[in-house]
């Protein structure tokens, strides 16, 4: 369960400004319908902001018009998939009042001192005519608040990747500077650009965080948390210097690290970093402009065995000029590398991305039920040379034939139950265990069927 971001810094934002702000995060409490809307009504509100994405879009449709039945109040979406289709979203849903465009947490706040709505938002104007008025980024993001974690259930959010548990995800920068064509935040929210809070920013979130909320780890969730190595350096120096004990992880692009930083990382504390790989096929790799070598890869991972730091790698089956060729080299490539942990996806071209615009452009598109779009259980696409049922076919067995893999490392497979016990129980054990299995028996079941 990631923390929501842009949900906690616009409601320290609106705190900020003078407002009331409640938040009811359903997800992360599990809550029951009756019980969502019993708390929306009894909050009263003027206003409510809800984040959508494209695969809860429909859903987060019909608990919106409830919301509206219930309260009373303006409705706003926010987020990636309402900042792309505002026109279409204003144009057929009389109940969404307007549409929070892109990075929201000023824009909300000063709607909530003003009433009106004015820079950031695409609203309805004279005659029912859509308007937008984007709003600049904001350069400095040190002006921001910190998130308002006394509002959510902060013990609900985990990054499943972290060793320690429980764990506390941090953001100390924003955007990528890598021009990926399937990356959906950097493209629609962000706008390929890259900004950072200051070291010592980060030092003092990292700070109230460990006094406040004391975390066995901190989890960045920065898309590309060493774009600049300098201020990653300047951060670890601090944490060192003023004796911050805590272990840490991160996300990032292998091509934004050397052997010195990864060392350096380590020294300070970091004990993890999830890398996005992608493919194995340096051909997929140069289409979809990912900016990297895997001989590079493989040095950044075995930097990072001799440093101590767990690693985790993340890879896409059915981009753009994708075959099952290339899809074997990815597969081929995921266990030679041989990450700590390893997670396979469909290729997925949300609305607002490189991606996206291909498709269309191409045909590919197969599917606009954008229930859909979750990159796990269905594949969108389907191209002249691989077809989508090949892309979900080849998802499982590559699923399978890492479980396989896993059986060979017993450290790393009493590393996985560990972590699932600590965070969900004995039970979480039974389902990875289980889910293991069954991926091995269907390998072998479809090796003997062969």
């Amino acid at each position: 369960m990631p923390f929501p971001f842009y949900m906690g810094y616009a409601a320290a934002a609106v705190k900020q400004a003078g407002g009331e702000v409640t938040v009811v995060d359903s997800l992360a409490e599990e809550l029951s319908e009756e019980e969502f809307f019993r708390r929306c009504k009894v909050a009263q509100p003027d206003i409510v902001v809800a984040e959508t994405s494209a695969v809860s879009f429909q859903n987060d449709l019909r608990v919106c018009e409830k919301i509206k039945e219930v309260t009373g109040a303006k409705v706003i979406l926010a987020g990636p998939h309402a900042s792309v289709l505002y026109s279409e979203i204003l144009e057929k849903y009389p109940f969404v009042d307007a549409v929070a465009l892109g990075e929201y947490e000023l824009s909300v706040a000063e709607l909530s001192v003003c009433g009106e709505f004015g820079e950031g938002f695409a609203f309805r104007g004279d005659g029912g005519s859509v308007k937008a008025v984007p709003r600049p980024l904001l350069k400095n993001l040190d002006e921001l608040p910190l998130p308002a974690w006394d509002l959510f259930p902060i013990w609900e959010y985990n990054e499943p990747f972290c060793r320690g548990y429980p764990n506390f995800q941090l953001l100390s920068s924003r955007g990528c500077l890598f021009k990926c064509i399937f990356c959906l935040y950097p493209q629609t929210m962000e706008f390929r650009t890259f900004r950072a809070h200051s070291p010592r920013r980060t030092l003092t979130e990292m700070r109230i965080v460990l006094e406040k909320y004391h975390p066995k780890e901190i989890y960045f969730d920065d898309s590309t948390f060493t774009q600049n190595k300098e201020r990653v350096k300047e951060l670890c120096a601090l944490i060192k210097q003023e004796g911050i004990k805590v272990d840490w992880s991160c996300m990032t692009h292998a091509g934004t690290v050397d052997r010195d930083l990864i060392f350096a990382m380590a020294d300070a504390g970091c004990v993890g970093i999830k890398f996005g790989i992608e493919s194995g096929s340096p051909e997929i790799l140069r289409r979809i402009r990912k900016g990297l070598s895997l001989e590079h890869v493989k040095r950044v991972f075995r930097w990072c065995r001799e440093a101590g730091i767990w690693t985790h790698a993340t890879y896409m089956f059915g981009l753009p000029g994708e075959t099952r060729e290339t899809m074997e080299k990815t597969l081929k490539f995921a266990l030679e590398l041989d990450a700590d942990s390893s997670q396979f996806s469909i290729a997925t071209p949300y609305p607002g991305t490189e991606f996206y615009r291909m498709a269309e452009e191409n045909g590919w598109l197969i599917e606009h039920d954008w229930s859909k779009y979750d990159g796990n259980n269905y594949a969108v696409v389907s191209y002249p040379e691989l077809s989508a049922e090949e892309i979900m076919r080849f998802l499982k067995y590559a699923q399978q034939r890492w479980a396989v893999h896993l059986m060979s490392k017993p450290d790393k497979v009493l590393c996985l139950m560990r972590d699932a016990c600590r965070v969900e129980g004995l039970p979480a054990v039974f389902r990875t265990v289980r889910r293991g299995l069954s991926n091995l028996c269907c390998f072998i079941a479809n090796k003997l069927a062969a």
